[in-house]
């Protein structure tokens, strides 16, 4: 048997934080922590399975953010917006580059979604009047009426994974929220 790394057919590069808070209190170690995992852990693992990736025709998906192209008026993030925003722009980069050699390179730009994490760190803290109005909230903003599901996610990434004549592209997958 070969090793496990000689072909590698998708890389999904889902790692990444998020500190929202205003530029005066973000510090110097948030940002750090944020552009090492959302825009070097990505560029580096995709070099090191390159060859992998190079000898199946394979592709790479960046999981990238909303936040990096849309602002919500009161929630500051600028530090998280500049790093998915590097990481559209390293996913544009590479599709330019690897393209003539036959990797895809492909992000996906998710809004809110309903994880474990988004639950217990913004839901849970909130009082029964404050949760109506979130779910009040988030039936109006979003035109199909609720928040992403890992599973809306990981649809657009098969897609992306075999979509062929497909690449470098940042596919929007937020329910429609920059329409309302």
């Amino acid at each position: 048997m070969g090793n496990l790394t000689d072909r590698v057919d998708t890389l999904v590069n889902n790692v990444g934080t998020a500190h929202f808070a205003s530029l005066a209190e973000t510090t110097v170690d948030e940002m750090n922590t944020m552009w090492h995992l959302d825009v070097q852990v990505p560029l580096l693992l995709s070099q090191q399975l390159l060859p992998a990736l190079l000898n199946a025709r394979g592709s790479i998906i960046n999981i990238s953010s909303y936040w990096a192209r849309n602002m919500v008026a009161g929630r500051h993030s600028a530090a998280y917006s500049a790093t998915r925003g590097a990481l559209n722009s390293l996913t544009r980069a590479l599709a330019s580059e690897l393209g003539p050699q036959g990797v895809r390179v492909n992000a996906i730009a998710p809004g809110a979604v309903r994880t474990p994490k988004y639950e217990h760190s913004y839901l849970t803290p909130m009082t029964t009047e404050q949760r109506t109005a979130h779910d009040e909230h988030i039936e109006h903003s979003y035109p199909l009426g609720r928040l992403g599901t890992a599973e809306d996610v990981a649809t657009a990434a098969v897609y992306l994974a075999s979509a062929q004549w497909t690449t470098g592209i940042i596919l929007a997958v937020d329910g429609g929220l920059p329409i309302r």
